[in-house]
């Protein structure tokens, strides 16, 4: 759904000879809710007949290939209105500017501190608008991405961290998706929000050096007023349904957590 609109010249679908069938997961960047996916063979002969289910209720054989033909066909009729809707153009329009927001988020990482992250994504080639990253081994921190996602967590974003597969499970990576309704606001939000994430954790484990260099990358442009919370001072705790955080004082200030926090689900 991506490489169509924003890099047509990339020979990867029919084009190429080897290639046999082709997959979609729809929910990510068809612009329908979850649940819907296509497949395409680019001949008959290629979709294996055990795949094939018959069915003879209405008087006739028919073959039909699903995955669960009693689902609704609301997502369907919803693509197909998408497709009609808007068109090719408005498609290359949304796809460019998800590809642009994915980059605007792998730079402003990098812009943090240049060796903090570990990118695994290549935006100066084509790509999916997602971006990839690991917290970079030779800075010998003593918080790993695990630890940094449950953090994030607290301010309202949902960001996976999972090993990679067989010969590559040393590696633990986080993975943000970008979709057409996450906007460069949004965006902006998520990288300060990660920035006081690890201004945090790298203040309780003592790495000096980095807390001076994430103070130091604070962009005016990225603040917010749900940040605030942990504005005043780095240390957070959650407890219960309450923030406590410590004004400028010394005391403590306690504020009633909204009773239903908007919650940024990224994978």
């Amino acid at each position: 759904m991506v490489a169509p609109f924003v890099f047509p010249e990339v020979e990867w679908d029919f084009r190429l000879e080897q290639v046999r069938s082709i997959n979609t997961s729809d929910h990510k960047y068809g612009l329908v809710l979850p649940g819907l996916g296509w497949v395409i063979w680019r001949r008959k002969e290629d979709l294996p007949e055990d795949l094939i289910f018959h069915v003879n209720y209405l008087g006739v054989d028919e073959p039909t290939f699903n995955f669960n033909f009693s689902r609704s066909a609301t997502n369907v009729i919803a693509q197909y209105y998408q497709f009609l809707r808007l068109g090719v153009d408005g498609y290359e329009r949304i796809m460019q500017l998800s590809v642009d927001n994915a980059k605007y988020v792998a730079e402003s990482l990098t812009a943090m501190d240049e060796e903090l992250f570990i990118s695994h994504s290549q935006h100066d080639k084509p790509s999916l608008p997602m971006v990839a990253f690991s917290i970079n081994p030779s800075k010998k921190l003593t918080f790993n991405e695990t630890t940094f996602v449950k953090c994030l967590k607290e301010c309202c974003w949902i960001i996976p961290a999972y090993t990679l597969a067989a010969n590559a499970n040393d590696i633990t990576v986080c993975r943000i998706v970008v979709r057409e309704t996450f906007t460069r606001n949004i965006a902006s939000i998520l990288i300060e929000d990660i920035r006081l994430t690890l201004l945090r954790l790298t203040d309780e484990h003592g790495h000096e050096d980095l807390v001076n260099s994430l103070k130091a990358a604070h962009n005016s442009k990225h603040h917010h007023r749900r940040s605030t919370q942990h504005r005043q001072k780095i240390d957070i705790r959650v407890r219960s349904n309450k923030y406590i955080t410590g004004n400028q004082n010394g005391n403590s200030k306690v504020k009633k957590k909204h009773k239903h926090p908007t919650v940024h689900t990224i994978c």
